[in-house]
């Protein structure tokens, strides 16, 4: 797999940003208020954002030299 660049990196970090926003706005307009169901949905969006960003930060990221 193709290693993520400095910028690529910055992308990605924006698009998992918009994607949680976006997923949360779906959960809230399914739900029509805020309830537990919809915070749960919510948390479970973030912890996947945050895998994913984990993941490629590790594996996946061109390291810079100091």
């Amino acid at each position: 797999m193709k290693k993520y660049s400095q910028k690529n990196w910055k992308t990605l970090k924006i698009a998992c940003l918009l994607g949680v926003l976006y997923g949360g706005y779906q959960i809230y307009h399914s739900e029509g208020r805020i309830t537990a169901t919809a915070c749960e949905s919510f948390g479970i969006v973030i912890l996947m954002a945050l895998i994913i960003l984990f993941v490629v930060n590790k594996y996946y990221r061109e390291k810079e030299d100091l």
